[in-house]
């Protein structure tokens, strides 16, 4: 009986920590990304797609390296530093939040969002929808 209040309890803290916002984490819209990622001023900022490798196409048309969230704690090392800027950019905010976590505990400081979903509707783009003979 302890055990799953000890599992209920943990799935509770995972749920609220998914909706508290993330320290130091700022998100932008499209366009201030785009300035973002343009802009030579600041340095370098490297656009990390947290998608699955199966729904992840072109970022918004950023240059971007693919890195599921699940994967993250294995390959982070072969692509970023903490000394990087980075760009996060996913359709789910849970995926973004939980990869910027991450990358916090690591010492990345120039953390920045674009929650693909809602520029999609701000810009009027259509989400992907099945056609006709998909499963």
């Amino acid at each position: 009986m302890i055990m799953w209040e000890i599992i209920a309890g943990m799935m509770v803290l995972a749920l609220v920590l998914s909706w508290l916002p993330v320290r130091g984490l700022n998100y932008l819209s499209q366009e201030k990304a785009r300035e973002l990622v343009a802009s030579k001023e600041e340095g370098r900022i490297k656009v990390l797609d947290v998608r699955d490798a199966s729904d992840y196409e072109e970022a918004a048309g950023f240059p971007s390296i693919n890195m599921s969230v699940g994967r993250l704690p294995y390959l982070w090392k072969d692509e970023f530093s903490p000394e990087d800027r980075v760009l996060l950019v996913g359709d789910s905010n849970r995926h973004i939040k939980k990869a910027a976590r991450f990358l916090k505990r690591r010492g990345f400081k120039g953390l920045y969002a674009m929650q693909l979903r809602l520029e999609r509707r701000a810009l009027g783009t259509p989400e992907k929808t099945c056609g006709a003979g998909c499963p």
